[in-house]
């Protein structure tokens, strides 16, 4: 995680943050050590994956998804049990129309 989320410390081993938001297109994110990880969902539109080394790549500039696919694995498997049900339905990632 950040170390401005931190105040300066280092991050503590294996924890995570999740969090998700809408910007006309439903957003996942994901931090863990020094990965993020971001799902996308526009709806009529596949699902999109991005990856990031924050501590190589803090300006998140090169998606690394399609090269560590096991990282990703990893981290979506973390992402999707860190869900919890939606308050609401346009927000419901199990909906398949999304």
């Amino acid at each position: 995680m950040s170390r401005v989320l931190m105040r300066g410390a280092p991050a503590p081993a294996n924890r995570s943050l999740f969090w998700q938001f809408d910007e006309g297109e439903l957003r996942q994110v994901l931090l863990q050590d020094n990965w993020k990880l971001v799902r996308l969902k526009k709806k009529g539109e596949p699902e999109r994956l991005e990856l990031y080394d924050l501590r190589q790549d803090e300006g998140e500039t090169t998606n690394l998804a399609a090269s560590k696919p096991d990282k990703v694995a990893a981290l979506l498997t973390l992402l999707k049990g860190a869900q919890t049900p939606a308050e609401h339905p346009q927000f419901d990632w199990s909906k398949s129309e999304l």
